[in-house]
């Protein structure tokens, strides 16, 4: 199931039997995801329910296997994002504009992939767009506010969510199991606003639903 995906698929995510991305000191690190491996249920307190773990973010030089872990600083933005705003704001303002397919298209092609087609409308240039975001900002906390500015979390960050059956070993392992079932209500959209700050202005009134 893990071959021939997306190419950001494997610098963004470790799954079961791979091995982490650099590792150039010492014998290279294969991730033991299932559950009686070093990563999984019974080997490790911090497993990841989903049978996958992040990669996005994590240093050159880290290598688990001999200790040597290295903390790198947080990205707070970066230049992909900036173009993918722009060729979202823009699909908005003025659809079919040559920048959107210029922009996104340079983003693509950096991670190997080939250019969108052009004669996309709006509508259609708008989903690619945003799926375009969802993978290239994976695991960069972005996805959380999109949803949400967007109006789309009800349709998202609702219901079962999949991912391996961490539980077992084998080929059991792999069969598709829900982890977690995420509860989503309107008045998620905006955050309440705490009493303490209602309290010091009588002309506040709190946000809806909450």
């Amino acid at each position: 199931m893990w071959v021939n995906r997306e190419p950001r698929f494997y610098v963004n995510v470790a799954f079961d039997g791979c091995y982490a991305l650099y590792n150039e000191q010492g014998e290279k690190y294969k991730w033991q995801l299932q559950n009686s491996g070093n990563d999984g249920m019974a080997g490790s307190w911090d497993f990841p329910r989903s049978g996958y773990v992040r990669l996005k973010g994590v240093s050159p030089a880290y290598n688990k296997k001999i200790e040597a872990v290295v903390m790198i600083p947080w990205l707070l933005f970066r230049y992909g994002e900036v173009l993918l705003n722009y060729v979202e704001a823009l699909n908005e303002y003025s659809p079919g504009h040559s920048d959107i397919l210029k922009y996104l298209n340079m983003i693509r092609n950096r991670a190997g992939l080939p250019n969108i087609a052009s004669g996309k409308n709006q509508s259609e240039m708008r989903k690619i767009i945003r799926h375009e975001r969802r993978v290239e900002l994976c695991g960069e906390r972005l996805r959380y506010y999109d949803t949400r500015r967007w109006l789309i979390a009800e349709q998202v960050e609702q219901g079962p969510f999949y991912g391996m059956d961490v539980s077992q070993n084998g080929n059991a392992f792999y069969k598709r199991t829900v982890f977690e079932n995420r509860v989503w209500r309107k008045e998620f959209y905006l955050f309440p606003i705490p009493q303490s700050e209602i309290d010091k202005n009588k002309n506040i009134v709190q946000n809806p639903g909450w």
